[in-house]
């Protein structure tokens, strides 16, 4: 959160800010916070955070 005010462009913000509400079971949060970080990461053109993101977010089970 407040990385992310400070820097809306530090990316590894949403990536760990995601990673750590995946662990604590808040997955629709961490869905859209890796998605906000694939945005930015296009935006930023860091393909290789894209393809990490990416793969993140297709570990998640499938909504119903």
């Amino acid at each position: 959160g407040r990385c992310i005010e400070l820097d809306p462009n530090y990316l590894a913000a949403y990536v760990e800010g995601a990673k750590c509400h995946r662990a604590a079971g808040q997955l629709d949060q961490a869905r859209d916070m890796f998605a906000r970080g694939l945005e930015l990461a296009k935006r930023l053109g860091q393909t290789h955070s894209e393809d990490y993101i990416r793969q993140q977010l297709e570990g998640f089970p499938k909504s119903p």
